[in-house]
Order: C-alpha cells, then structure tokens, then sequence
C-alpha cells in the first residue's frame, strides 16, 4: 500500500497480482513523506520475509475508528476496524481502499489518483494454492485444496477475492482497476493519469519479489472447483466480464 504525496497517487494493493513487486519498484520514486507499507501488518512483530522493509515509511500510528465505522457498519467491518485500531499499523499491505481513504482523509482521497491491479480469479484461484503451500511438503491437491476452503473465517480470508478491498458496497471506489495481464504497460498508465513525468515513469522497472511459490500446475480446475470460483468471485466476473483461461479447466 503506498500513498505518494510527492505524486498524487495512492496505490491499494490486491493479493496475487504482483503487488510486492509493484510497491518494490514505486517505492524508488516516492519522497520522504510519502506513506509505504511494510509487509507485516501487526504491531510488534517482525517479518521472515519482508522485502519491504528497507523501503517501509511513515505508516506506523494509530488511528480514529469511529469514522471508518460509520462508512460500513457490518459487523464483519467493524470488527475488522477495531481488529485494526488494537493490533495493526495505522497503515498497512493490503488493507481495504474505504480504510485507507477514512484514515488519510477524504480530501487527499478524492484529490489523489487511486488505482490497484485485479487479476483473472481462476488464475487467482490457482496462484494463491502455490502460495498457500509453499512451506508444505505434502500440500492437498489443488481441487481438494479450492472446495475444502470454506471452513472458518471469512470468505475473504480462506479465498483470494480482493472485492471488498476496492470497493465499498458493491461500488468501486478507486479511479482505476487494472488487469494484471499486463503489468508494465498498465502500471505505466496508471503513474501517466496521476501526472508522473515521462522520464520518472520511464525509470520504474519491475523486480520480481516473490516468483519462488508457483510452479508449472500439472492439474486443471475440476466442475466443482470452477463452481466455487464462480461463487466466491461473482462480483469480479460480472464486473470485469472474466471468463476460464483456456487450458485452466478439465
């Protein structure tokens, strides 16, 4: 999550799209007073693999909930915002769009170019398995893995939907979503519509923070995973007209 005031643009970050390269590579161009997240959103508590760190600025504090409350009473949300409020930086990866705008104000929000990255959710679906299991030796096979996640928590936390971070009551609510498709060329529009000069634009080159947790996937989707698929991310696909990759079923 970045928020550049030397720029004028706010960045939300989504899961599997990615975001940790995207906030690496901006984070060379951002100003002293500019907001970048770390890659570990509780206070007090130390990264194995926080490759934000080095970059890491202005994002610890704390914060009024009563604001953020107010925007969406759901008790999900606001257990979600005082969860925040006791144990999380003010500022965080990942956190949702309405939260980032009630905490830096609506003034800098609306003045501001925001935008973030989706991606197609099967392919999603099928990244966020390699994630999920790259510390195990014996993962589940991935249809096992997309049915069985159901149990406990909330659905954004078993699955990688990332609606509710970009949107607030089903309305979208950054300027800009791009598809993760094409990565460079978008993100290159995005720094040009929020008036980073050419030559800047030009310096942002993409690492690749976290290429370690997929593999080439033997095993396509089955009828029951791409149920759930459908199911879990059915406002993305109405929204943004997502269809299977080819290959992706079986």
């Amino acid at each position: 999550m970045i928020v550049s005031h030397k720029h004028k643009f706010i960045f939300v970050k989504n899961r599997k799209v990615a975001g940790t390269s995207m906030e690496v590579a901006l984070a060379k161009i951002c100003g002293p007073d500019d907001i970048l997240s770390s890659d570990v959103p509780e206070r007090g508590r130390i990264g194995r693999d926080d490759v934000l760190e080095a970059h890491a600025r202005n994002y610890e504090g704390t914060f009024n909930p009563l604001n953020e409350i107010l925007l969406d009473m759901r008790p999900a949300a606001v257990a979600r915002v005082i969860r925040d409020r006791l144990q999380r930086h003010r500022y965080y990866s990942h956190m949702r769009a309405a939260s980032i705008k009630a905490r830096i104000g609506a003034e800098i929000w609306d003045s501001y170019y925001t935008f973030c990255f989706e991606r197609n959710p099967w392919d999603k679906m099928v990244s966020f398995y390699f994630w999920y299991n790259r510390l195990n030796d014996a993962p589940v096979d991935l249809n096992t893995f997309v049915c069985g996640k159901m149990a406990g928590r909330t659905v954004d936390q078993k699955y990688p939907t990332d609606w509710d971070r970009y949107t607030l009551q089903n309305r979208v609510i950054v300027d800009d979503v791009f598809d993760f498709s094409d990565l460079s060329g978008n993100l290159a529009t995005a720094l040009g519509r929020a008036g980073v000069a050419p030559e800047v634009i030009a310096s942002v080159e993409l690492p690749r923070a976290k290429t370690h947790t997929r593999a080439e996937n033997p095993e396509k989707l089955s009828a029951a995973s791409d149920a759930v698929v459908r199911r879990i991310f059915a406002h993305e696909i109405k929204h943004f007209d997502y269809t299977p990759p080819e290959g992706l079923l079986g």
